[in-house]
């Protein structure tokens, strides 16, 4: 069974298209995917607390674009946390690195770990 035919808790899951299956082919960064996932579930969940926490993550996400701490693909990051040198692992963020055509490969834009057919490490 995969992610998509069950859920945990709830039936307000049921769309033509996930909303993560939508973020991912968007290339959504986190805060994007949060934002999008309350507005878009608001009506059938949880009404005007979700649109305020869609607000929360919009605050949240215009102060890190307006902060002179430019965003960075360094997997340290501005919290420093390393997750090749910390205790806790990466939670790995896979993202294409060549055509699906020429069949995939990924990389983790945290800690550069490659996986696929085409994966050079």
């Amino acid at each position: 069974m995969s992610a998509n035919e069950k859920q945990v808790g709830g039936d307000h899951y049921k769309a033509k298209i996930q909303h993560w299956d939508w973020a991912w082919a968007n290339n959504l960064d986190y805060f994007q995917a949060q934002i999008t996932k309350y507005v878009a579930r608001h009506k059938k969940k949880n009404g005007l607390e979700d649109l305020k926490k869609a607000q929360h993550f919009l605050d949240k996400y215009v102060e890190l674009l307006e902060s002179e701490t430019p965003p960075t693909n360094d997997p340290i990051g501005p919290f420093g946390f390393d997750p090749k040198e910390d205790s806790l692992p990466c939670v790995h963020n896979w993202r294409p690195v060549a055509s699906l055509i020429e069949g995939a490969s990924f990389k983790c834009s945290f800690c550069d770990e490659r996986k696929g057919p085409n994966a050079i490490s």
